[in-house]
């Protein structure tokens, strides 16, 4: 058995999210390692568009993998009223 990793940094793996293509490739990246932080600048804007399903498909593939991920949004407002509820450190009312 492999050795557990800390945090993946997806912008120091060279990962992004710009399509649901990408998706995957974050997922693989993720064995073994606690899990991957995103930060807005990985993020496509679709990402915010919730009407794209890029977000959903996304958060949905995580949990569907059992695979922690954290995004770093230092202004969700300003992506509008969906992002504008998630509170610092949880996600957002489903």
């Amino acid at each position: 058995m492999g050795e557990e990793r800390g945090v993946l940094v997806a912008s120091e793996a060279g990962l992004s999210i710009r399509s649901v293509r990408d998706v995957a490739d974050a997922i693989g990246a993720c064995f073994g390692a606690e899990g991957i932080l995103f930060t807005e600048e990985e993020l496509a804007p679709e990402f915010f568009n919730l009407r794209t399903g890029l977000a959903g498909e996304f958060l949905q593939k995580f949990v569907n993998y059992r695979l922690r991920v954290a995004l770093v949004v230092p202004h969700p407002e300003a992506h509008g009223e969906r992002f504008k509820k998630a509170k610092p450190g949880s996600a957002p009312d489903a």
